[in-house]
């Protein structure tokens, strides 16, 4: 019977095409090798194998597994999402953008929001943000390309009702920033390896008066500089911009579409096909971004099988999950004036025994980590940023012996 066994698994293989249990023809000559001098018990053993192993096949057909995309995301415990947009230059929020600061130089804005050359990263480095996702260990970059305000870091050529460009973006006249963000960006992901991909907000657009939730923000007064949209007309200036951001830098590994996605998943899914994040590729959110989601959402299993938290083992859709916390103790995304004195102070980083443990939390119960990297208003990253991968790779157990260094080195930053 072990002969059989040994016989009828050698007949076995992975068809890749189907995604499934095939027949091989070897099994067909292991019977006929078999059965030649078989008793009646032998093949009656043979029948039953037989039957066992087409009930597989006809099993695994109904077995949700995950597309190459979500293979791809979930093979990494980590990706990072780079928040840099005008909100770098005012204040942390969604949108960060609002009357304080729109048509006012806020006491804390490095100008009016509302002004393209207020966006102005004088020593902007991409490269330096890929080393240190390199040091994370993390494969996949994700580029607020625009967030809450509606500022686009790319020349985008989407028109406004009127015929007019959209006319809030690096690249325009009297913005101080007239190199494409996002190439820059593509580019030294692609010479690091690094899978990229961009985070766009469909609903939300305070430039072009719309709110968090994607209502109408300007009900009661538009502020000069906004512009008045509605539904329809709005959908087509956003319709644009996707199709730019998804056609324009080659193949995605990940798109973030905070929000709705106002009817353009099936444009996702055509131009992007391959990417995390789809419809066709769908990854779901982990319920908070504290980066404790047994605590927060509760300490249930989390299944990367079907929708919402925790996943449900009843589905027949794989649904890989995520978790998003920050740098900093204090929900902040992007970079704020407040922080940077305190950058490397314990009270406000993560150090290794928290963020290990958040880690845990994510990654550790089968859910990627989007790890937040704000760089300051200069273009590049915080000292605290810089450290930070290598922290977390020694709380997770890489590196050991540098713990010593780099906690000298925190301690001697905050004592500034």
């Amino acid at each position: 019977m072990l002969v059989l066994n040994v016989l009828l698994f050698q007949g076995l293989t992975i068809d890749p095409n189907q995604q499934n249990l095939g027949l091989h023809r070897g099994l067909w000559a292991a019977m006929a090798r078999v059965t030649a001098h078989a008793a009646p018990a032998i093949w009656t053993a043979l029948v039953l194998h037989i039957w066992t192993a087409l009930a597989w096949q006809e099993a695994a057909k109904d077995l949700p597994v995950p597309s190459p995309a979500q293979l791809r995301y979930q093979s990494t415990d980590f990706a990072v999402l780079i928040s840099f947009n005008m909100g770098t230059f005012a204040h942390n929020g969604d949108p960060c953008c609002d009357q304080s600061n729109w048509n006012v130089k806020a006491p804390y804005a490095a100008g009016k929001t509302r002004d393209p050359a207020t966006f102005n990263p004088t020593k902007l480095n991409t490269t330096q943000w890929m080393e240190s996702i390199q040091a994370l260990g993390a494969n996949i970059a994700v580029l607020t390309a625009k967030h809450g305000c509606g500022f686009a870091l790319w020349p985008s050529h989407a028109t406004l009702p009127d015929g007019s460009l959209y006319g809030y973006n690096v690249g325009m006249p009297g913005a101080k920033v007239q190199v494409d963000v996002l190439k820059s960006f593509v580019d030294a992901a692609k010479r690091a390896g690094i899978g990229y991909g961009f985070y766009y907000s469909i609903a939300k657009n305070f430039y072009l008066c719309r709110n968090f939730y994607g209502g109408n923000s300007c009900t009661k007064e538009v502020l000069p500089g906004q512009k008045n949209l509605t539904e329809e007309e709005y959908r087509h200036v956003a319709r644009q911009q996707v199709i730019e951001l998804w056609t324009k830098y080659g193949s995605l590994a990940r798109i973030w579409v905070d929000s709705a996605l106002d009817g353009m998943g099936d444009l996702m899914d055509e131009l992007q096909p391959q990417a995390a994040g789809t419809l066709s590729n769908p990854v779901d959110w982990c319920g908070t971004e504290s980066g404790h989601p047994s605590q927060d959402v509760g300490p249930q299993d989390v299944w990367s099988i079907g929708t919402g938290t925790h996943g449900d083992l009843n589905s027949s859709l794989w649904v890989p999950k995520f978790c998003d916390p920050q740098l900093f103790r204090q929900h902040v995304w992007f970079w704020e004036p407040r922080l940077q004195a305190r950058m490397g102070v314990r009270n406000d980083l993560h150090l290794p025994r928290h963020r290990g443990a958040r880690h845990d939390h994510g990654a550790g119960r089968g859910g990627g980590s989007h790890r937040a990297n704000p760089p300051e208003p200069c273009g590049g990253l915080s000292p605290a940023w810089q450290l930070g991968p290598r922290m977390l790779r020694i709380a997770l157990g890489d590196d050991c012996w540098l713990w010593d260094e780099l906690h000298t080195a925190i301690e001697c930053r905050a004592a500034l």
